[in-house]
């Protein structure tokens, strides 16, 4: 719910807010405070399909990583 305020906020100042929210992230991400949530497996573009099926259908435990380089 405080992401949903935190964005109606946003809407509501404009852009110039944006700045404010990312100098915001940007402290809370020096300060250890911010955690990316990564799916643990590793994609290539050889199983990009496989990579787009789990974000898909929801079995993507985070963010995923398709490597482009082998």
């Amino acid at each position: 719910m405080k992401t949903l305020r935190r964005w109606a906020e946003c809407r509501r100042r404009g852009r110039p807010h944006h700045g404010e929210i990312l100098r915001e992230a940007a402290a809370l991400a020096d300060a250890g405070a911010l955690k990316p949530i990564v799916d643990p497996r590793r994609f290539t573009l050889r199983t990009v399909t496989d990579a787009h099926e789990a974000v898909e259908n929801g079995t993507a435990a985070g963010k995923v990583v398709i490597d482009i380089v082998d």
